[in-house]
């Protein structure tokens, strides 16, 4: 329970009062001591969860702390709010009240959930070094090792303070992780508690991220933030599940594939971005969200009457109890503007996705959908930390593939198009362990992994993440 200190001080503050009536509204810039007194209370969360009221305006430039919209209340009715941009507090009042403003602290998601759920669980995870498991020989010839790290920038770890996205998120990297789900049609009876995960049943988590109520993924933690995990198909997937036909093999790093082998078999299957050879004069060719044309990867993943949607829902029958797995996999706006460089992860990352700091990166380009592609970024910080620092064009070099649990050694697609190179070019993930530009959308065929978001309410029921024994979630 939160304690309340209530302290008598007078309080110079810029408060924007709005009287409502029956004929119109007044606004008023109000600065007057006497006033602000009968007025209102700004009260700050303490480190030990206690409520102290403040006696001036250093509460605006407060760090990790937001307006509690929960806790903040009226005597007499009124309504408040915040403005982030402005800093600040709008009231809206018929009559003269006393109100209570609370700013309360932004904690990380494992300190103050408390519930089933698979977010939560896996964040709880954080800070804990994987090790000791045994090696699932039948499916990988890798040890388990690595961290599900949280990326916050008041990480006593010098290098997530420096070069991690500073998100609130939690990331799995290192070489091999224990981060397998059983997810999609056949998982079912391992759900159930019978026999065990099909392989291309297994999904790796790629990290839990910090959303918002309309679906942006957030650039900061918040205390209404809804927390999704990410997943990403462990295998690659077939032209049987994305209902097309495939156009070959994708290039393979076959000299060393076996060295760091994280799939049980090499794909067979290579697909094109955008297979459109009319739509090269089209501006929007390598634009994920605008391609309406059923030839682009956006379309196939997301198409529920041939695509993979429709693998995930149609793939029902009465043996497998009829689960409609697409109801679990939550509709994001994901981000697609695309960049002009490749760089660091945390580069890649403000680029992608933050579009600040004087960036050159497109604004506000997003695509609602369900299914998606993996992010470069979260390439990038799928690697052990210590290659953070390491441009992702030379992501080959540092031991990165060898410490990089998402890297198979196949040439595989990423999400979002790179503006550097003209309308036809989107980023690739090669099967050198680079991050490159591909001009060839519709001329060379690369793997895909589907990628996705589960809902929030999504629970954990047992498995400990190793590929023999994957984490279940509910299906009821």
């Amino acid at each position: 329970m939160k304690v309340k200190f209530f302290i008598v001080i007078l309080l110079v503050l810029s408060i924007l009062l709005v009287f409502n009536n029956d004929k119109d509204n007044k606004v008023l810039e109000n600065n007057k001591e006497e006033n602000l007194n009968k007025t209102l209370a700004v009260l700050l969360e303490q480190e030990d969860g206690k409520y102290e009221e403040v006696e001036d305006n250093t509460w605006k430039n407060k760090e990790g702390y937001e307006f509690d919209k929960t806790l903040s209340k009226c005597e007499n009715g009124s309504k408040l709010s915040y403005n982030k941009e402005t800093k600040k507090i709008e009231l809206h009042t018929t009559s003269s009240d006393k109100c209570y403003v609370y700013f309360s602290k932004i904690k990380p998601l494992h300190e103050i959930c408390n519930d089933n759920t698979l977010a939560c669980v896996i964040a709880k995870k954080q800070g804990q070094a994987i090790s000791g498991l045994p090696k699932d020989t039948e499916y990988n010839n890798k040890e388990y090792s690595g961290e599900l790290l949280l990326h916050d920038s008041n990480s006593t770890d010098e290098t997530i303070r420096t070069y991690g996205a500073d998100d609130g998120g939690y990331r799995y990297s290192g070489d091999n992780p224990n981060n397998f789900v059983c997810f999609g049609p056949g998982a079912e009876g391992y759900s159930n508690g019978e026999g065990t995960c099909p392989d291309e049943n297994l999904y790796r988590i790629i990290g839990v991220f910090p959303f918002d109520e309309n679906g942006n993924q957030l650039t900061k933690p918040s205390l209404y933030a809804k927390y999704l995990v990410k997943l990403i198909q462990s295998e690659y997937a077939t032209h049987e599940q994305l209902g097309i036909e495939s156009i070959g093999t994708p290039y393979t790093h076959n000299d060393e594939y076996t060295s760091f082998k994280r799939v049980k078999d090499i794909p067979q299957d290579g697909f094109y971005w955008n297979k459109d050879t009319n739509a090269w004069l089209d501006e929007n060719w390598n634009y994920w969200e605008k391609n309406e044309q059923k030839s682009t990867l956006n379309q196939i993943l997301n198409d529920s009457e041939k695509g993979y949607l429709h693998y995930l829902y149609n793939s029902q029958n009465e043996e497998q109890k009829g689960i409609n797995w697409t109801s679990k996999i939550a509709t994001v706006k994901w981000n697609v503007g695309g960049w002009k460089y490749i760089v660091t992860p945390k580069e890649m990352y403000i680029g992608e996705m933050a579009n600040s700091n004087g960036l050159q990166t497109v604004l506000g380009i997003k695509a609602e959908n369900q299914i998606g592609l993996m992010y470069v970024y979260d390439y990038g910080f799928a690697s052990d930390k210590s290659n953070w620092k390491t441009n992702l064009s030379q992501y080959n070099t540092n031991g990165n593939i060898q410490k990089n649990w998402l890297f198979n050694g196949i040439s595989e697609w990423f999400i979002q198009r790179y503006i550097s190179s003209g309308k036809d070019t989107v980023y690739v993930l090669t099967y050198l362990g680079v991050v490159s530009g591909s001009n060839n959308i519709h001329i060379y065929g690369n793997a895909v992994r589907p990628t996705f978001y589960l809902n929030e309410d999504i629970q954990y029921v047992g498995g400990d993440g190793t590929a023999k024994t994957p984490y279940k979630i509910s299906i009821n």
